[in-house]
């Protein structure tokens, strides 16, 4: 028998398809799929429990009953050049479309395959991505959590998927593509994108929730630099607030992400010489930065 290696974790054999379905009509349109290896996926779908306001001679609740389902999945691969876009991000945490007078980010369909089965999470939308490159040779990781109104394939009709018949060759995006602007001698980064997704809960006889509501947009930036870096490059987004600029991905397949700024957290070697300089920052309304009015904490163009 072979002894299996701790050390080792085998890869996600599955696939993972994203299908929009609902919000903006464009940028990408309705009924655009993505496929994406995936390294690893993590659903739930519980079976919640509620008590009712029954009591019984002691004076306790005593009754249980079966409460509304929240159903979410989290996925991470590595980004690849055929699919990794500002339109593709855009859609999953900045783009809002007004649906009975709020608003909300793009819904989507995921098909999760873990090659004994599919199953489909319906009403999706994504409640952060993060993007992150952990060492100076690592290829860029990309992680996102999305809050679903229906899990399991549960929704009274599925969105249909088709099985991808060939795997996907597009290339990784790798360290040699992420510039910077604002911060020097970077060795890793970790980019958070943020959106607040919240069940709708109304008491409606079912099992599952109304929709998904959206919340604000913000985020965070960690980076690892050298002890040497120069805290003024670019601007001051090393300071204690400014802006700053990461591109990743190459010309016609990345993303260009412009932040504003304030640094929360700095943790600094004791030797200046020796180490590593580890910042982090809150991205934040340009309003709260300066002062002059609300605006994006973080735009996504297209390089």
């Amino acid at each position: 028998m072979t002894t299996p290696n701790p050390n080792y974790a085998p890869d996600f054999r599955g696939w993972l398809a994203l299908k929009k379905t609902s919000g903006l009509s464009t940028n990408p349109s309705i009924g655009t799929v993505y496929q994406m290896p995936a390294a690893e996926v993590q659903a739930v779908n519980p079976d919640n429990l509620v008590a009712p306001a029954v009591v019984n001679a002691t004076s306790f609740p005593s009754v249980d009953a079966a409460g509304k389902k929240t159903p979410q999945f989290l996925f991470r691969t590595y980004a690849k050049a055929t699919w990794f876009s500002a339109v593709l991000l855009n859609s999953f945490v900045n783009n809002l479309n007004s649906t009975n007078g709020t608003y909300q980010t793009d819904g989507y369909a995921a098909a999760l395959n873990n090659v004994f089965e599919t199953l489909v999470y319906d009403v999706s939308r994504c409640q952060y991505v993060q993007i992150s490159q952990a060492a100076a040779s690592a290829p860029v990781l990309l992680e996102s959590m999305w809050r679903s109104v229906y899990g399991d394939s549960e929704a009274p009709t599925p969105t249909d998927f088709t099985e991808p018949s060939t795997a996907d060759g597009g290339q990784l995006v790798n360290v040699s593509q992420v510039g910077w602007t604002g911060f020097d001698e970077v060795q890793a980064f970790t980019l958070t994108l943020m959106r607040p997704q919240a069940w709708v809960l109304y008491d409606d006889g079912t099992f599952y929730a109304v929709d998904i509501a959206s919340g604000g947009f913000g985020g965070t930036l960690q980076v690892v630099q050298s002890p040497t870096f120069n805290e003024t490059a670019g601007g001051g987004a090393n300071n204690q607030s400014g802006s700053g600029v990461v591109s990743v991905g190459s010309t016609g397949a990345g993303v260009e992400f412009s932040m504003l700024l304030r640094r929360s957290q700095i943790v600094r070697p004791l030797r200046t010489t020796f180490g590593q300089m580890i910042t982090s920052y809150d991205m934040r309304d340009v309003g709260q930065v300066s002062g002059t009015g609300g605006g994006n904490p973080c735009s996504m163009t297209a390089m």
